[in-house]
């Protein structure tokens, strides 16, 4: 039994770090872009077409967002290409007025169709007709940059935003005008509301986790809840719903307390590295749990304590995953290419935010 964990745990690994499956080209660019799994992904088909030999295969994604008002229709927010979108779930894309620069963050207006907020570098842009035309809401000076954007599903006229230096900053009139809420010690990588009360928002910077419960008015550092965790305060990604995951160099936590108290799943891969770069759970079942390492993805039907392995068809590395919110079974991932350090060997390095 010894040996057969040990053989299953080495083939793991290698699949992490090297992102492929034998006899895949460690370096092939057509293997980006974005895959669908119609079956809770088992299996998987890669969804890049523009038209007649165009593609988006050779594209890096950095962010996605599925409008809630309609699932068929997706933005992915790519690395120095800005935006594109499907309309058909997928088997056709197109590249919006936001055609270059790197778009790390998306959010949609859960209230009004057709609203989209995107951050491009340094600066937020806003559409109201679906992407055909934007406009600059707000700007960072000095030299910073934006990495995130979200709206408020309650009262969706609140955006709120977060900069390379640590300013939170909140509109309250749809991005019409802003105030600075808080000054964080560093740079501020990602911010996550609460779907089910969204006055409570976590906020995760390069160094700490905050918490609040009053949508900004007062704040408490909740990294020193994760100090039992070797490595925990190395955040890499995090998931809101009933529960908080966060995915992190000590592994993949969970908390049911609002971040109180932590426990770590056992999950199928060491500490440390590889880097774990998505997590999402069933919109519908919250014992059902996925989350990526390399082009990897882990699933889970019993809240954590057995895993199902699922190995892409690409040489990149998962960066988000995304399901379906009218259909669970669909889901949707993006891959990123990362250059490599060694041959056949991905660097460690943190994901943007989402």
């Amino acid at each position: 039994m010894k040996k057969f964990l040990y053989i299953l745990t080495l083939q793991i690994f290698l699949l992490l770090f090297t992102g492929v499956s034998c006899g895949m080209p460690s370096k092939d660019i057509k293997t980006g872009g974005v895959f669908k799994s119609v079956d809770r992904g088992s299996t998987w088909e890669q969804k890049v077409k523009i038209e007649k030999k165009k593609t988006i295969a050779s594209v890096s994604v950095l962010s996605m967002a599925i409008d809630p008002h309609n699932s068929k229709v997706i933005y992915i927010g790519t690395e120095n290409r800005g935006i594109y979108k499907t309309e058909n779930s997928g088997d056709s894309w197109r590249q919006l007025a936001i055609n270059n620069g790197s778009v790390n963050s998306i959010a949609l207006d859960p209230k009004s169709e057709g609203i989209v907020y995107a951050v491009n570098s340094g600066k937020v842009f806003k559409s109201t007709d679906g992407g055909a035309q934007w406009q600059m809401i707000y700007i960072e000076s000095g030299g910073g940059t934006i990495n995130t954007v979200t709206v408020d599903s309650y009262d969706s006229k609140n955006i709120y935003t977060g900069t390379s230096n640590g300013g939170f900053l909140k509109s309250a009139d749809c991005g019409n005008s802003w105030s600075i809420l808080k000054w964080f010690d560093s740079s501020i990588k990602y911010i996550v509301i609460n779907p089910n009360d969204t006055r409570q928002i976590y906020v995760v910077t390069a160094e700490k986790f905050y918490k609040t419960n009053d949508s900004g008015l007062s704040w408490e550092n909740i990294s020193e809840n994760l100090k039992d965790f070797k490595g925990a305060d190395k955040i890499n990604c995090i998931y809101v719903k009933n529960e908080v995951y966060l995915g992190t160099e000590a592994g993949l936590l969970k908390s049911a307390d609002a971040g109180v108290s932590w426990e770590s799943l056992r999950i199928l891969i060491p500490p440390k590295k590889p880097l774990i770069t998505s997590i999402t759970v069933s919109p519908e079942n919250s014992r059902e749990i996925y989350f990526s390492s390399g082009a990897t993805l882990f699933r889970s039907l019993d809240g954590g304590l057995n895993w199902q392995v699922v190995q892409l068809p690409t040489s990149r590395r998962i960066e988000v995953i995304k399901i379906d919110p009218e259909n669970p079974d669909i889901i949707y991932i993006g891959v990123k290419f990362i250059k490599e350090k060694k041959k056949g060997f991905l660097p460690y390095q943190p994901a943007p935010p989402k």
